[in-house]
């Protein structure tokens, strides 16, 4: 995905999805993978996100990112956990 050309990839969704969400769905997708690849070109990162040994590490990302309020940060972390099946059940504090 090299450029400034949009890649065209398909999605599948059930027929009977309504047209609304559909778009609406699409344009999540779309704000999701621009700021996953502006990431990519500001800070190096790639494909870290496919390894096993960061779940505490991404569960306290998707906290801080809670906090700060942007929901498409929110969104790509959770489909980091997606990927790996784990949960967003928030990282236990040290102690307990």
């Amino acid at each position: 995905m090299q450029g400034t050309n949009p890649t065209e990839r398909k999605i599948n969704m059930p027929a009977e999805l309504s047209e609304n969400t559909a778009e609406l769905i699409i344009k999540f997708a779309e704000a999701m993978a621009e700021k996953l690849h502006k990431s990519e070109q500001k800070y190096g990162y790639s494909e870290d996100w496919m390894l096993n040994n960061w779940e505490l590490e991404c569960k306290s990302q998707l906290m801080r990112h809670i906090q700060k309020g942007d929901p498409v940060d929110v969104a790509n972390y959770c489909a980091f956990m997606l990927y790996h099946g784990w949960s967003t059940i928030p990282p236990m504090p040290e102690g307990e």
